[in-house]
C-alpha cells in the first residue's frame, strides 16, 4: 500500500512539474508573439481583473490545463481526482 501511495505522490509531482512547464512555455510563446507583433500582452487598458478579454482568455487556458491534469491523473491511477485526494 505504501508503494502505491509513493507512486501516486511521484506521479502527482511529475504532473505538477509538467503543468508548470506547459505554463512557462505558453507564457514565453505569448511574449515572443507579442514582441513580433509589436504589442503588449495586455489587450485591455482597464486592468486584468473582472470580465475582461485578458482574464477570460487566461481562465480558459488554466481550465484546459486543469482538465488535462485531471484526465491524465485518472488515466494513470484509475481513480478520479476526488478519490485520489481522499475526499470520497
Amino acid at each position: 500500500m505504501e508503494d502505491a501511495i509513493a507512486t501516486q505522490k511521484k506521479l502527482l509531482l511529475r504532473l505538477a512539474f509538467f503543468t508548470r512547464v506547459c505554463y512557462i512555455y505558453l507564457h514565453n510563446s505569448l511574449q515572443t508573439l507579442a514582441k513580433i507583433l509589436g504589442t503588449t500582452m495586455n489587450n485591455e487598458s482597464n486592468g486584468k481583473f473582472g470580465f475582461t478579454t485578458f482574464a477570460e482568455n487566461w481562465n480558459g487556458r488554466l481550465a484546459m490545463i486543469g482538465f488535462s491534469a485531471a484526465l491524465i491523473l485518472e488515466l494513470t491511477t484509475g481513480q478520479g481526482v476526488l478519490h485520489f485526494f481522499g475526499v470520497l
